[in-house]
């Protein structure tokens, strides 16, 4: 028998050639756009032609990735849960929101740890460094909670119309000296917080957090633009609210 690295059940044997994002935006994918993957113990980002597949979970850790593929693809492809983009300003600064629907977020968060949590074990896998390190068994107890609050895995967003045909693999970075992954989806730049210390110490992320519906920063520039535009939207916070 096998332990499953994710679930921690015995099984015969893994699910053979797990990918690590769905099979559908691999086919979205190929035609114009890139994925980008980065070797962890170098830190060399390097473009590849097809997914990165592994035998790392058993058949029903398998079947949990397949639905929730198939939520992203809701998301992502379908914009099921698109709502309409605000624009407002601070100080002569112009932010741009794109919002969804705030009952996409713990389904969204469960979609992105579930890629995380692949790329981790599939790294293990070729012997590889852990994606996560001492945070594996952590955000492993979370995930199979199967609803997740942002409060307790913060996570960022933000879109970059120039990326839309980009998919980047999950990979280390640090948010206020914080430990994180980040990782994009046609696009879609998402930065998740995987330290325990959260964000509790930053009030504008605490705010962008609180915001019922799902903001995503749209934007082409640096990522100091993106928190340069999370302190702008928490500033103008009560003109937006009197604009809804």
């Amino acid at each position: 028998m096998i332990t499953c690295e994710l679930c921690k059940n015995s099984v015969a044997t893994l699910k053979e050639n797990s990918h690590i994002v769905p099979r559908w935006m691999l086919s979205t994918i190929k035609q114009n756009g890139r994925l980008i993957t980065v070797e962890s113990n170098k830190g060399i980002k390097y473009g590849v032609q097809k997914d990165l597949t592994s035998d790392i979970v058993c058949s029903n850790c398998e079947k949990r990735f397949a639905l929730e593929d198939g939520f992203a693809a809701d998301f992502f492809r379908n914009l099921k849960y698109a709502e309409k983009s605000k624009i407002f300003s601070d100080s002569g600064a112009v932010v741009k929101i794109e919002y969804h629907s705030g009952i996409a977020e713990s389904q969204l968060l469960c979609f992105l740890l579930g890629v995380v949590l692949r790329m981790d074990l599939y790294q293990k896998k070729i012997g590889d460094a852990s994606l996560l390190g001492g945070a594996f068994d952590r955000i492993t107890e979370k995930y199979q909670k199967g609803k997740i609050l942002k409060t307790e895995i913060p996570y960022l967003a933000s879109k970059h119309p120039s990326l839309d045909e980009t998919i980047i693999f999950p990979e280390r970075t640090r948010l206020d000296r914080r430990n994180a992954i980040t990782c994009m989806f046609f696009g879609y730049r998402f930065i998740i917080v995987t330290d325990r210390l959260g964000m509790t110490n930053w009030p504008e992320i605490q705010a962008w957090m609180a915001e019922p519906n799902l903001p995503i920063l749209i934007t082409d520039e640096s990522e100091d633009s993106l928190f340069k535009g999370i302190a702008h939207f928490a500033k103008g916070l009560p003109e937006l609210n009197r604009r809804k």
